[in-house]
């Protein structure tokens, strides 16, 4: 709490970002419970069933559209994305083998719907979207690409960070002396809490 001139008692406000780099969280954590974390440690993370920590991107003019696998239908049309998108754990997958790879789907849809994602801009790979995106671009839009990141590209969100640390927390609370040094390790069923 902080005093004004006519001493009232106001709460500080600290400041709060909206999402964070793989690195940042990996030294804050580092620190925090005295255990080496890495940004391959939490793509590691990302990457098992159950998504044990949640990895996103920041999109710009990204485009999807919904895919239903049980009735096989598809959305007529694209719906544009910008701003912070979760990702899949076979994209963390790819980015765990190499520098970049190229986004199909993302993390937005949920049950038995798929969102598969296409972008005519700068974030775009080399590879076309397949014969299905290139149907459901109306009026001869532009060409549309799979987006294309990098692993310096990889963020976590704010509320995730904190959901996450929890989970730390109750693991390192748990666990014995022997354990210092080392990050704790998950099961998939400790997902989503």
């Amino acid at each position: 709490m902080t005093t004004s001139n006519n001493h009232e008692t106001i709460p500080s406000r600290r400041f709060v970002k909206e999402w964070y780099t793989l690195d940042e969280l990996a030294r804050a954590w580092s620190a925090e419970f005295i255990a080496e974390f890495t940004r391959d440690y939490l793509m590691e993370l990302a990457s098992q069933p159950g998504y044990i920590l949640t990895i996103g991107v920041i999109a710009s003019n990204w485009h999807f559209y919904r895919y239903d696998q049980n009735s096989k239908k598809e959305s007529p049309d694209f719906e544009r994305l910008d701003g912070f998108v979760d990702l899949g754990m076979h994209t963390i997958k790819g980015l765990i083998e190499a520098e970049s790879t190229n986004v199909d789907w993302i993390k937005l849809c949920h049950g038995s719907q798929e969102c598969f994602v296409c972008t005519p801009d700068s974030q775009k790979s080399d590879k076309p979207c397949g014969r299905k995106y290139q149907d459901l671009v109306i009026n001869d839009g532009p060409e549309m690409y799979k987006p294309l990141i990098h692993r310096s590209d990889l963020k976590v969100s704010h509320d995730e960070r904190i959901r996450y640390e929890k989970l730390l927390r109750a693991q390192f609370d748990s666990t014995s002396d022997d354990s210092i040094g080392n990050p704790p390790i998950f099961s998939s069923s400790q997902k989503w809490s």
